[in-house]
């Protein structure tokens, strides 16, 4: 009993460790980002920043949080004019572990679409490098995805094939039997052989 209620316990423990995490920080210019989380199994959308909210650079981050359920995709938009720049960073080892995946942008965003560095505004007067940077903007709501997980097919050893004995032929087996029979009948009719001995047999009985 009181093992089956550590286990239970256990498992509990498990399924509400909090491993799926995100990261939004503020690393080039201060500004207003809005960014809405969806979760695998949640209907709603967990809003995790407040758009009126200037977020400052040597400050709190915009988004530091991580979640039991796994992150299905990330929305962000600029919610005004003033730009903001700074870098979008995914894990799935908790907070202590690595944030050392790189969301991918599958929705509206102009430039590089492996999101390491984003900038997000209403408007477009942004003036950034699309070459090296992921650009949301014209207050449209972006899509990020966290990367898809590989999976390795595992390698198939085939079994070793068998080598069948060799068979003898049929027609040398026939042969060989029509050959001994011959010897046989040979050995009974010809001098010397079985009916010569027969013969000595019955002279001896009579005589």
């Amino acid at each position: 009993m009181l093992g089956g209620l550590l286990l239970l316990a256990l498992m509990n423990i498990t399924a509400a460790s909090e491993d799926y995490c995100l990261k939004v920080k503020t690393t080039v210019d201060a500004g207003y980002i809005l960014v809405k989380v969806k979760l695998e199994g949640v209907p709603d959308m967990d809003k995790v920043t407040d758009g009126n909210i200037e977020y400052q650079l040597n400050a709190a981050d915009p988004v530091d949080k991580c979640w039991a359920e796994k992150i299905e995709h990330v929305m962000v938009t600029g919610p005004k004019d003033n730009k903001w720049q700074g870098e979008v960073h995914y894990g799935s080892n908790g907070a202590t572990g690595n944030f050392d995946k790189n969301m991918q942008c599958v929705e509206k965003c102009d430039g590089q679409k492996t999101v390491i560095e984003l900038v997000v505004e209403q408007n477009s007067d942004h003036g950034t490098d699309t070459s090296k940077t992921t650009v949301c903007i014209d207050g449209n709501w972006c899509k990020l995805k966290p990367p898809q997980a590989t999976t390795t097919e595992a390698a198939t050893t085939e079994a070793p094939t068998t080598t069948e004995a060799p068979t003898t032929p049929k027609a040398a087996t026939t042969n060989a039997t029509t050959t001994a029979q011959r010897a046989m009948v040979s050995s009974v009719i010809r001098p010397g052989g079985l009916l010569a001995s027969l013969s000595a047999l019955v002279a001896h009985i009579l005589f």
